[in-house]
């Protein structure tokens, strides 16, 4: 009997459909790999690890690269990572290649963490995480959840604040602006608290913002048809600046500010 032989066409239909499955199955993992939580679920189911790509990852959320000279001998890289409840790094999250040493860049690198604080995502991310940790009493949680902040509120962190050491609030007011694109004028800050290391005269670690959300004539400072708001504070030769693309940042019931 003579053996049996697939016509060559048949692998080359074969092999074009195996490749397609191939696309298919990634493109399907990688759908379920960017779910939105916020969007999903209601607060009170999202998991730790949500929690987490809510308060590092999210559209509230802008991990801004800066290079830092002033950090002198071998090059590092500092960033923001999440931590478990007992206060233990994910390590795994700071191992990623900056982006200027992959295009060849020989400077030390500090990452500095940018989070539209008063959204109620933020806020509700927060919460849930305390709660799961154990230190937080839900109830209570939830009123003060429901209370939303009066001004618009950004915080700035990172391991290494060094280009705000000897800043007052001030200074950090005039130095900051955020600025609605559809709009010409740049709004400065209404305040800003300095959370410092120690006494009153130890390094900051957190910057706290608040802008207003309305103008002297009760106006909306962010227009909901916005698109892109810029977030900048300039001191002397170090600039840090991100946008927030305000189309992301929308839960079922809008724009979440």
């Amino acid at each position: 009997m003579r053996p049996f032989r697939f016509p060559v066409h048949f692998f080359g239909n074969f092999m074009r459909a195996a490749s397609f499955l191939a696309v298919a199955f990634a493109s399907m993992v990688a759908l379920a790999g960017s779910s939105e939580p916020w969007k999903d679920k209601e607060y009170k189911a999202w998991t730790q690890d949500e929690v987490q790509k809510i308060l590092y990852e999210s559209p509230w959320v802008k991990m801004v690269e800066v290079s830092a000279p002033w950090l002198k001998g071998r090059m590092q890289y500092l960033t923001p990572l999440p931590a478990d409840c007992d206060g233990r790094p994910d390590m795994n999250r700071g191992d990623r290649t900056p982006t200027s040493w992959q295009l060849g860049g020989n400077e030390s690198i500090v990452i500095y963490q940018v989070t539209w604080q008063s959204a109620r995502t933020v806020r509700a991310a927060k919460l849930r995480e305390s709660i799961l940790c154990g230190r937080g009493n839900a109830e209570r949680g939830e009123e003060m959840l429901e209370e939303q902040p009066d001004d618009y509120i950004i915080t700035v962190h990172s391991p290494d604040m060094t280009p705000f050491k000897g800043m007052d609030e001030d200074g950090l007011i005039k130095a900051t602006s955020l600025w609605p694109k559809r709009t010409s004028k740049k709004l400065s800050p209404e305040s800003v608290t300095i959370a410092r290391y120690g006494s009153r005269d130890g390094a900051p670690y957190m910057l706290t913002f608040k802008f207003a959300r309305k103008s002297d004539n009760g106006e909306p400072i962010i227009a909901n048809d916005e698109r892109e708001v810029e977030f900048a504070s300039q001191i002397g030769k170090f600039t840090l600046k991100t946008k927030f693309q305000m189309q992301k940042m929308t839960v079922k019931s809008g724009p979440d500010l």
